[in-house]
């Protein structure tokens, strides 16, 4: 009886050691999505898809290039993060807060939403300067990125997207809505920033950011591997 007590423990000890483990990879992957929205926004609910946004932007702010900083984002499922965005524009004449006539198409889940695609940053000519700062990340850190934008009405043109805090490489936003995943390392202080412009330097049409997400970190393999260390303890001292 004794001997049966002991296999009994054993194998609850292990489902212990386990469960935490299973539960972190589970839940590892949360999201920030973020609509630059002026005019239109998903509100206090979640999206068709089930997921809830930070909405960055105001009515008022349509037309003019106001600076604006939002703190502690929230997540996906509606959770806080400690995550904070700044948004600097270089020239109150090239870029700004876009209205409804900005229309960008639809992409893929999460960006298959109205809401997402309908306004947003516009920047036109070399001038329109856009940098958006993220702060408050885990140093270090490798964060992937996703952006979209985009003008329906054919009067939209392709924007680059430059890292200048962080590691990783920029690219093109294409006026097309097709998806841009960046996957950028952060500084030694938390910190990515990226910088937005137009390819157009003839002040004709503008380049548009609609919305754009990121990808939490996992838990690092240094605190599971600590779990599991506290488990191999338990065990061993049950033995």
């Amino acid at each position: 009886m004794k001997n049966l007590i002991k296999i009994i423990k054993k194998k609850q000890i292990a489902a212990l050691a386990v469960i935490p483990l299973v539960a972190l990879s589970m839940n590892a992957q949360a999201v920030v999505l973020i609509d630059f929205s002026d005019a239109t926004a998903a509100g206090a609910g979640a999206d068709g898809n089930g997921n809830y946004w930070t909405s960055v932007g105001d009515a008022g702010l349509q037309g003019n290039a106001a600076d604006l900083s939002v703190a502690n984002l929230i997540d996906s499922t509606n959770s806080a993060t400690t995550i904070d965005l700044d948004i600097d524009f270089s020239d109150t004449s090239a870029n700004g807060w876009g209205g409804n006539g900005i229309d960008g198409p639809p992409g893929s889940n999460p960006f298959d939403q109205t809401f997402a695609v309908t306004d947003g940053i516009y920047s036109n000519t070399s001038g329109g300067l856009v940098t958006l700062t993220f702060s408050d990340l885990d140093v270090n850190t490798k964060y992937n990125l996703s952006l979209i934008g985009g003008r329906r009405s054919g009067a939209g043109n392709d924007g680059v997207i430059g890292i200048t805090t962080g590691t990783g490489s920029g690219g093109i936003l294409r006026n097309s809505g097709t998806q841009l995943d960046l996957s950028i390392f952060s500084d030694s202080s938390g910190e990515i920033a990226f910088t937005f412009v137009d390819t157009n330097f003839t002040n004709i049409n503008s380049t548009t950011l609609n919305a754009m997400s990121i990808a939490l970190p996992e838990p690092s393999s240094t605190a599971l591997l600590g779990l599991g260390g506290v488990a191999l303890m338990l065990r061993r001292r049950r033995k």
